[in-house]
């Protein structure tokens, strides 16, 4: 709870500044933990800044809720090891690198021999693409929402209870 709040108040009241914030811890999570623990993780993170979606006519809810879900899917593009379906690609394309590669050794085209896929180089080609979907995400969801977004979110504050004593709060 206490790290939420030290990156909420880092991030501002403005409810699109926090939603991006929100959405790069998303990408980042999901490209070590996996798509779904990123999701989960993401929860906890904009839980402090709900607000009563009746009460407040506001769309911040499930601006944050989409955001995160959408952002924890593109992050799972960003490594090989953040989804079974990237593992399956990477080592695919390990092995048609290699017959490629023993195919024109063969052929005596030493020269267009490729280079094998690396952890950095699946990093380095998805960064730019992910980055972009990231960007065109919440340009999206700011434009769909805009006009139902509250100016400032209201100050957020985190109750939790310690093990053994009395709950606490802690106002950022």
């Amino acid at each position: 709870h206490r790290m939420a709040a030290a990156l909420l108040r880092r991030l501002g009241s403005s409810p699109e500044t926090v939603g991006l914030g929100l959405m790069v811890c998303c990408v980042l999570a999901s490209a070590v933990l996996g798509n779904v623990s990123a999701a989960v993780m993401a929860t906890s993170l904009w839980r402090p800044t709900r607000m009563d979606e009746d009460s407040q006519r506001t769309s911040w809810p499930r601006v944050a809720r989409l955001g995160g879900a959408y952002a924890s899917n593109i992050g799972g593009m960003l490594s090989p090891i953040a989804s079974p379906q990237n593992l399956i690609a990477f080592t695919a394309i390990q092995t048609a690198v290699q017959t490629a590669s023993a195919d024109s050794s063969r052929a005596g085209l030493s020269g267009t021999v490729a280079s094998p896929l690396s952890f950095g180089t699946w990093v380095a080609v998805a960064l730019p693409f992910c980055t972009t979907l990231l960007l065109l995400c919440w340009l999206f969801l700011c434009a769909m929402y805009k006009k139902q977004l509250p100016s400032a979110l209201p100050p957020i504050t985190i109750e939790h209870a310690r093990p053994g004593r009395g709950g606490s709060t802690l106002s950022t």
